[in-house]
């Protein structure tokens, strides 16, 4: 599963942020085969002790992608450059947006975790990648272009993740 988060500071209006994506962003981004869907995080601060960057983190979006094809594939879409021309265009607060891979561990003592197998291999990145560079030879010149650095940033990441072979 991946997940990508969406979090917002120094917010003029919760409210606002909150319509604008039940109104603007939700109906583009849920549309979209296999994403799961979307958990909104109220945030609170309890350590008194926050670093500068870190303060006033008021709302956390954290979408769910059945897999990380289905995440490359929306945002390299028609769907993914609506849902950003809407950020860009909206003056919301600040935003940072990260993506995830998941690995979950259960256990209820150090020497008995186990880790949970996560829904992306190596084959899956490539089949991914592939299915990604295959679908942007079909968007204007640019788009191409933005997706081709997108791509790249994904190469860059997955490289730093321990998938190798993806140069």
């Amino acid at each position: 599963m991946i997940r990508l988060f969406s979090i917002f500071r120094n917010i003029k209006n919760v409210e606002t942020v909150l319509r604008f994506y039940v109104n603007h962003v939700f109906p583009v981004l849920h549309q979209f085969p296999g994403v799961i869907g979307t958990e909104l995080h109220s945030v609170s601060e309890v350590s008194q002790d926050f670093p500068q960057e870190l303060e006033n983190v008021q709302l956390i979006f954290e979408t769910h992608f059945e897999s990380y094809e289905v995440f490359t594939q929306l945002l390299l879409s028609p769907a993914g450059n609506e849902i950003m021309k809407l950020m860009d265009e909206n003056d919301i607060g600040d935003y940072y947006i990260y993506w995830t891979k998941v690995k979950r561990f259960a256990g209820v003592n150090p020497s008995s975790y186990s880790e949970s197998p996560t829904t992306m291999n190596t084959d899956d990145v490539y089949q991914a990648l592939a299915s990604v560079e295959k679908s942007a030879k079909t968007l204007t010149e640019k788009e191409q272009i933005g997706a081709l650095k997108i791509l790249e940033e994904l190469r860059t990441e997955l490289n730093f993740m321990g998938f190798k072979k993806l140069n």
